[in-house]
């Protein structure tokens, strides 16, 4: 064969090859669910810590609660071994300590403005010479009955204002409405109404007042 009339062969182009491109959905895909997820593990993160300050809170206010509530103490009144006396005649009662001085007149005494049934205490440390106390308390109660100087409450606290230079203001003792009075500037004594009668107490003192006010807290109307 002669090689001038041969065909020439010519060489075969290769078809490049494709290049696989990425799948941007599936990325986009997988990167949501990935964001989902950290999103869901930090809002349960979030709660768990909430929910342990929660109970930790709760744990703290009930130790406070705990440590805070005191024991009752049992309190004592002092006045329960006292000795009580009752006035049948007027419907009261009162107390006064054991070792206090007690004497009473049941009958009217037309030297003074009293109508009568004096209670008179004395204090065991107290020395009584012509109505001076000292070392000591000294209290009266007195029922005073209406007489031509005073026929009502009202007038009687004017006339004992007059005659004894007492300043009177509105009090309640004990549940019992009445007129504290006072001597220069000095509370010496409780006035108060009961049916038409008007009860008198009166005190002097030179040591403390305590025994005065827990008598007259003993002080009870029996009707």
């Amino acid at each position: 064969m002669n090689p001038e009339n041969q065909t020439p062969i010519m060489p075969t182009a290769e078809s490049p090859q494709s290049v696989a491109k990425p799948n941007n959905f599936l990325i986009i895909l997988l990167s949501t669910l990935l964001f989902i997820s950290l999103v869901i593990a930090g809002f349960f993160a979030y709660q768990t810590q909430k929910l342990v300050l929660e109970l930790q809170g709760i744990r703290n206010e009930e130790l406070v609660t705990q440590t805070a509530t005191p024991e009752p103490v049992a309190t004592t009144d002092p006045t329960t071994d006292w000795k009580e006396i009752e006035n049948k005649e007027y419907n009261f009662i009162f107390k006064y300590p054991t070792d206090w001085k007690l004497s009473e007149s049941l009958k009217p005494d037309n030297t003074n403005w009293y109508s009568g049934n004096i209670y008179q205490l004395i204090s065991p440390n107290a020395s009584v010479d012509h109505g001076e106390v000292a070392n000591g308390s000294y209290l009266t109660i007195n029922v005073v009955k209406p007489d031509p100087n005073y026929s009502n409450f009202d007038e009687y606290r004017s006339f004992s204002a007059n005659q004894y230079k007492y300043k009177y203001s509105q009090r309640k003792v004990n549940d019992i409405e009445g007129f504290v009075f006072s001597e220069n500037n000095k509370i010496v004594g409780f006035a108060f109404e009961n049916k038409g009668l008007f009860i008198v107490i009166n005190w002097i003192y030179s040591e403390t007042s305590e025994f005065v006010d827990q008598i007259l807290s003993t002080f009870k109307f029996t009707n």
